[in-house]
């Protein structure tokens, strides 16, 4: 039986393949210079590329998990980084709400009610993640109220308790250096207060 050729204007718009190779149609000699190199056999050619092997497949594996992992840890570090400013940032103004206070010698209503007078404002921690304002009215040291409390937000930490930071009344000044160091995963800060009562940390 003599087989049929077929010139490209003949070719099936959807032609049947098998194997990597057309199914029963055979072209005109002149044709095939003309096909697309995708359609051509030999060099370059669709159907005779080999593929991957195995050994390229894992390679290209393990350098997208390699990369997928650094840039997860470097989002994760990014994020805790984030998450202890906003937390250092609350503290800080928490600080500098009692220094000016006390620079202003502002005398809230209980120190007249307990002892007459002012002698300074104070921040305590009283826990991991909790701390509060207190005031000291005169000489009394009983006379010591909590003015506000506050925690620390989103699992921040402080690495010491308790700790207690002054700031006397009319200069701001702190009697004691302090260093207060916040932890969160595997990001720390550490803010300082020197005897000045000037607050850095960020």
């Amino acid at each position: 039986m003599r087989k049929k050729l077929l010139s490209l204007r003949e070719i099936p718009p959807t032609p049947f393949i098998k194997g990597g190779r057309f199914k029963n149609i055979h072209f005109a000699k002149g044709d095939l210079k003309n096909l697309p190199p995708l359609l051509k056999g030999g060099e370059g050619g669709f159907w005779d590329a080999d593929g991957f092997t195995l050994i390229e497949l894992l390679i290209v594996f393990a350098l997208f998990f390699l990369a997928s992992t650094a840039g997860m840890v470097s989002f994760r570090n990014y994020t805790d980084s984030q998450t202890l400013n906003s937390a250092a940032k609350e503290f800080i103004t928490f600080l500098n709400s009692a220094r000016v206070n006390a620079v202003t010698q502002t005398v809230p209503s209980v120190c007249n009610q307990l002892s007459p007078g002012l002698v300074n404002y104070s921040v305590k921690i009283t826990a991991g993640n909790a701390y509060e304002m207190d005031v000291y009215c005169n000489l009394n040291p009983l006379a010591s109220p909590i003015l506000k409390t506050k925690t620390l937000s989103n699992n921040v930490n402080f690495t010491t308790v308790p700790t207690e930071i002054f700031f006397l009344a009319g200069n701001g000044n702190s009697p004691v250096a302090r260093a207060v160091t916040l932890n969160y995963g595997s990001s720390s800060k550490t803010i300082q207060i020197d005897t000045s009562g000037n607050i850095t940390g960020l």
